[in-house]
C-alpha cells in the first residue's frame, strides 16, 4: 500500500524578510501538504527556483531586502515558471491589479492564515494560468 510518505511532495517557495512571518507562512504551506522552501531575500528565492523543479506555489511579501522587491520577484518567477501559483502580500498599499503577474492572488496584511492555505490548496488543484490577478480583501 502506498502512503503519503511514499509520494514525493510538491513545494512552495515562501519569501518573507520577517522571520516570524516567514515561519507563519511556511507553516501554512506545510499544513496543506506542501514542502516550504524559505527565503528571506529575492536572491535566495531565485537560487531555490533554479534548484527546485517541484515548486507549485510562491508566497511573497512585496517589501523585501535585496536587489528587487516582491513584485519584481513575482514577475521574474512568472516569466521563468508560469506554472507556479503566486500569492502576493503587503502591509503597504494595495498594488494595482495590473502590477501583479497574470493569475496571481493578492492577500493584504494582516492576513488570515486560512486565505494563504486556500490559495496554496488551489496551487495543488490547478496551475496559475488565469488571465487576471485576484484581489482578496
Amino acid at each position: 500500500m502506498i502512503t503519503m510518505n511514499d509520494v514525493e511532495r510538491l513545494g512552495a517557495l515562501v519569501v518573507e524578510s520577517d522571520p516570524l512571518l516567514l515561519m507563519f507562512a511556511s507553516d501554512a504551506a506545510e499544513d496543506v501538504g506542501l514542502v516550504p522552501y524559505e527565503a528571506r531575500t529575492p536572491e535566495r528565492a531565485l537560487r531555490l527556483l533554479g534548484e527546485r523543479g517541484d515548486l507549485v506555489a510562491m508566497f511573497v511579501d512585496t517589501d523585501l531586502v535585496g536587489r528587487m522587491d516582491g513584485l519584481e520577484l513575482a514577475w521574474t518567477v512568472h516569466r521563468r515558471r508560469p506554472d507556479i501559483r503566486i500569492v502576493v502580500t503587503s502591509a503597504g498599499g494595495t498594488p494595482d491589479r495590473k502590477s501583479l503577474p497574470p493569475g496571481a492572488v493578492y492577500i493584504p496584511k494582516p492576513y488570515d492564515v486560512r486565505r494563504i492555505m486556500k490559495a496554496m490548496r488551489e496551487a495543488l488543484a490547478f496551475p496559475s494560468q488565469g488571465p487576471d490577478a485576484v484581489m482578496v480583501n
